[in-house]
């Protein structure tokens, strides 16, 4: 993976993943 991004973004998208992944396993 390329580390062109700052940690902080990874960070925050990693957080949105697991929210978004509980969403979608709680509303399939």
């Amino acid at each position: 993976m390329e580390n062109h991004l700052p940690a902080a973004v990874e960070l925050c998208a990693r957080e949105l993943r697991q929210v978004g992944d509980k969403l979608y396993w709680r509303y399939k």
